[in-house]
Formats: structure tokens, sequence, C-alpha cells
């Protein structure tokens, strides 16, 4: 159920005290679900890539990079990233503009990022950029934050990925002199402290099969400053200030629908004999054990993929953004398994992308690996 969420008094007496109730009208709307876009683009620089400010004063707000018909951007949180200097220590922050005039529909995404892969993890192994979300007037002037219980978790599904995220509505429609102009986006060393439980994938799969579940506790994800977000904005009436907008390849296809029980091969220049290879591995070897009736087997393999995906996602959030020059260097693999081979290959290429300057290529070998993994999750709701 929707709730409308005025600026309360609590926060008028911390940020501004001056503020008129109506100047902003946040509609938390709850988790809304959000995908990755596979689709190929040109990157947009990051112009705060780098800095880091000693001031919400002193934020840049710059336009926040949409496709051509998309309402959706993707972010890579790393140590690239911009950083804001706060009373406890910096933090990465991000800064993007908000349409002058309209009413705008924002939704935030944060995603669940697995070091490990292995779903029965620690809270070491896996990492999520808890988001603290604030809104400046054109004074940089910080009015309103979103509440962090319209934060809220969602478990993974077949078309979204595990993590955290709000949507709210921004109502710029008027003259009122302190409109929202700037989206904030950041994290708090308390919300560093915090760690957010996760779906056991072992428990679902027995509780949807009736079956007693090993005992145990829940994985959990620790809080920190390595995250994959999207960003959602959506605008209705007059739009004053345009998002930036990146131009999509034109040579661009989609995956044909097959029948089902058969698996799409995203259409891409980055799935070769060797990426082929790979995905056919994995759908054919869960499939196969599924089929004779071995499910311990089924799930070792999705538990291996799991864990290969991990390390394709880890290295490209470390190295995205980076100059040539101090990209990690993939080395070579000591490993002889068909997962250590795996591993070797994406990395490479993720690398080799990244060497090139198409971080966006390397975002679409990152996009692919995950298909896959979700292919093979599909495997199991039969």
């Amino acid at each position: 159920m929707k709730s409308h969420l005025s600026i309360n008094d609590r926060h008028k007496k911390i940020w501004q005290p001056a503020i008129k109730a109506a100047a902003l009208v946040l509609v938390a709307t709850g988790y809304g679900c959000s995908t990755f876009q596979s689709d190929k683009l040109v990157s947009v620089p990051d112009s705060n890539q780098g800095k880091t400010f000693h001031s919400i004063a002193d934020i840049t707000c710059q336009p926040l990079a949409l496709m051509p018909g998309k309402d959706t951007a993707r972010v890579v949180i790393n140590e690239q990233t911009a950083r804001l200097q706060l009373p406890s220590g910096l933090t990465p922050v991000l800064a993007y503009k908000i349409p002058e005039q309209g009413v705008h529909k924002i939704g935030i995404d944060s995603f669940v990022v697995r070091h490990s892969g292995q779903s029965t993890a620690g809270s070491g192994d896996n990492e999520l950029f808890y988001p603290e979300i604030a809104l400046l007037n054109k004074d940089n002037v910080m009015t309103s934050k979103v509440d962090p219980h319209h934060v809220s978790y969602k478990k993974p599904g077949f078309t979204s990925e595990e993590g955290v995220g709000t949507s709210f509505t921004i109502d710029n429609r008027g003259s009122v002199a302190d409109k929202p102009s700037c989206l904030l986006i950041y994290t708090t060393d308390d919300l560093r402290k915090g760690t957010t439980t996760l779906t056991s994938e072992e428990k679902e799969y027995a509780k949807a099969r009736g079956v007693v579940p090993n005992p145990g506790p829940d994985p959990v994800a620790r809080h920190g400053n390595t995250g994959h977000l999207t960003i959602a904005m959506k605008s209705d009436g007059l739009v004053a200030v345009n998002p930036a907008i990146v131009p999509a390849v034109t040579n661009h296809q989609t995956s044909a629908t097959l029948a089902p029980r058969q698996f799409a091969e995203p259409a891409s220049l980055t799935l070769d004999k060797h990426t082929r290879e790979i995905r056919n591995h994995y759908l054919n070897g869960v499939k196969s054990a599924l089929d004779q009736g071995n499910v311990t087997a089924a799930l070792d393999q999705r538990a291996e993929l799991k864990s290969v995906t991990a390390d394709a996602e880890h290295y490209f959030l470390n190295n995205y953004g980076k100059s040539k020059a101090v990209i990690q260097s993939v080395g070579k693999n000591a490993g002889g398994s068909f997962a250590d081979k795996a591993r070797q290959l994406y990395k490479e290429r993720i690398s080799d992308y990244l060497k090139q300057g198409k971080g966006s290529a390397a975002l679409q070998m990152l996009d692919e690996v995950k298909a896959l993994q979700a292919d093979v999750d599909r495997l199991f709701d039969r």
C-alpha cells in the first residue's frame, strides 16, 4: 500500500527550519523491480569520478545518463567513485540532477555483490552498498531525506537480483522556492556497521520440495563501499532539464524467443566459441543432473557457477573506471578445473575491454555471465 510522506518535523528541525510542507512530496512505493540493462552502450564520463567533496555545498550535480527510450541507468560504485567528507569520515557519493518541472518517479536499487559465490557465505563474502538518500535544492542545501525504513530488502528472482531498494515521487510542479534539484546517494558509518540477512537458497529449495532444510544461519551481506546500483527516473509533465542520453549502438540485436526448455543465447559480439562452451557446459550439466534426479550434483554445479560469476563481478567492480596502467593484472590461472578456466577467460575479456576504454563492452560481458547464472537458476523452477 502506498503511503504519503511529507517532510516531517524531525527533518525540518535538522535540515532547514524554513521549509514549507508543500515544497516536496515523497510518495514511498516500496521496492520496485529493476533489472540491469543488457544493451550495448557508449559510455558517458562521470565528471565527479576521483573527486573528494569536503561538504555537501561543494558537490557538483550532474545529469543521470539514461539510454534512449529508457528510464534506467546502471551505476558502479568502487574506489574511483567520488567521496564526500562527513564528520565520521569519507563515503562514496553520487549526485544527479532532478528535472526542474514535472512529477518524477525515482527508483533506486542496490544489489548484493558476492565475492565468494557460495550461498552459505559469511558476512565477509557478500557486500552491499546500503544507500542513504537525500534531496538538495538549487543552492545545494539538503531539504529532506528518504526515510530509511522505506529502503527494503528484496528476495532474488529470475528477473531481478537480490538487494535493497526504494522508490518515491517528487512533485516539482508549481513555483515552490526550495524545489529538489539534486538527488544525493551516499552511505554512512552507521549503515556500514550493519548487515542485511539474505535468502538461503538451500532452505528455500528444501521448503519448495516439502523437506526439512538443513539447520544453520542464513547468509548475510556486510554493508560496504562497493556496489551495483540501478537508478530509474521517469518524469511526467514538463521537463526543463533532461537527463543525459547515452547513444545506443544501432546494430544491437535482441535474442530470439525459443521454444520452452531451450536456451536463448544473448546476441553479442562478446559471445564466441569459448564463452558458448562455458554456457553449454553449465546449462547442459545442470539440466542433465536434474533430469536424472541428481539434485545434489545440480546444486553443486550451480554453486560452482555462482563462484565463477562472483569472481568476474568482483574483478569488474575493482577495476571499472581505472586507468589502463593500474588495472589489475589477471595473470595465469594455476588451476586446471573447468571453473578455473572459465574464471580466467571472463576476467581476461573484462580486462581487455577495460584497457581499451570499452567500459560498456565490459559491462555487457558481465551481464552475459549473470544471464547464464539466471538461466541455470530457471532450470530449478520446474
